[in-house]
């Protein structure tokens, strides 16, 4: 149980840091 919990933690860490990362470059660029 605690495995998919982690999993999903993770996938969603990896699209906030990948928003994260455009929206950077679209307005800090």
């Amino acid at each position: 149980m605690n495995l998919i919990v982690y999993t999903i933690l993770s996938l969603l860490d990896g699209v906030l840091v990948f928003l994260w990362i455009k929206v950077l470059k679209k307005y800090g660029g």
